[in-house]
């Protein structure tokens, strides 16, 4: 630990991105991007949230690494300390390709017989986690 730094080594502020830090699939204000930059500075802050680092990137304006000190996309399966990646699981290796075929077949065809108002939209969209 750098002995200059003076936030808490303690505590970790973790939030969610979409619904908390942002409107689901919305840019970040500057208010809170401002607000993460100011409690940065007092305690370590990590970010968690179910897209993957490039949708995060894209609600915090590219900057996402840089605000926080931990990251956790994907659901959590993907980690980083700032930009360096600390941890990466896939659903798909866990699974092996088989299997995994076998499962997204299985939650297509499942979705294709829902009887809902209006089908359409993004159902299923490959992450390390879905």
């Amino acid at each position: 630990m750098d002995p200059n730094d003076k936030r808490s080594p303690d505590i970790i502020a973790l939030f969610d991105v979409n619904g908390t830090l942002t409107a689901p699939r919305l840019s970040a204000t500057k208010e809170m991007i401002d607000f993460l930059a100011k409690l940065g500075e007092k305690f370590m802050i990590g970010i968690a949230g179910g897209s993957d680092l490039l949708k995060q990137k894209e609600q915090f304006g590219g900057n996402v690494s840089d605000m926080s000190h931990y990251n956790f996309s994907d659901n959590g399966l993907v980690a980083y300390r700032g930009k360096k990646l600390l941890a990466e699981a896939s659903l798909t290796a866990h699974l092996g390709e088989k299997h995994f075929q076998k499962l997204i077949n299985y939650c297509l065809g499942y979705t294709s017989a829902l009887s809902i108002p209006v089908k359409s939209g993004t159902f299923m969209e490959f992450r390390k986690g879905i």
